[in-house]
């Protein structure tokens, strides 16, 4: 994608995006799946062209992604999520269960994320080592937690899909 002119964002590496002339592609690769997003009708046969010379491809149409709805019109696309000139804010939980584990007596900690209201990331693992306190356990979930939400802040933030969450 790089040699296509896309820069690959640094919050998720497999998010590209490219602007020519005030029109955005905004391309996501994941294991086999991608999404493409674009302003142009153009650019999308152009990108569809370029790929399937070197990929065997069948793109349908976006209708969700990342908690945004897709609608399409005759001449528009139109992205929702929350109303316009909101913030999109981000919530974050997490907890622990210190000790749990009664053969090891390893913790296990865990934490959801919300963009605008829809859950977007979870994770539940054993923490790594015997914590020696609760404070210790919690600590090390709320730690995992509030990295997830930085890493969602910059995603947001470099697809210019955040106005200050």
């Amino acid at each position: 994608m790089v040699s296509m002119d896309y820069q690959q964002i640094n919050a998720d590496h497999t998010v590209f995006i490219q602007r020519n002339d005030g029109r955005t592609t905004i391309l996501v690769v994941y294991v086999d799946d991608m999404i493409v997003t674009v302003d142009d009708e153009g650019d999308i046969a152009q990108l569809k062209s370029r790929l399937g010379k070197e990929f065997e491809m069948n793109l349908g149409q976006l209708r969700c992604f990342f908690g945004i709805e897709v609608a399409r019109g005759a001449k528009t696309i139109i992205l929702s999520q929350m109303k316009k000139n909101e913030h999109v804010s981000i919530e974050g939980y997490y907890g622990s269960n210190w000790g749990s584990c009664l053969d090891d007596r390893r913790s296990t900690s865990g934490y959801y994320m919300f963009v605008g209201g829809n859950l977007v990331s979870w994770k539940s693992k054993k923490q790594p080592i015997v914590a020696s306190s609760t404070t210790e356990t919690e600590y090390r979930a709320m730690a995992l937690g509030v990295a997830e939400m930085m890493w969602l802040k910059t995603l947001l933030v470099e697809l210019k899909t955040d106005q200050g969450a």
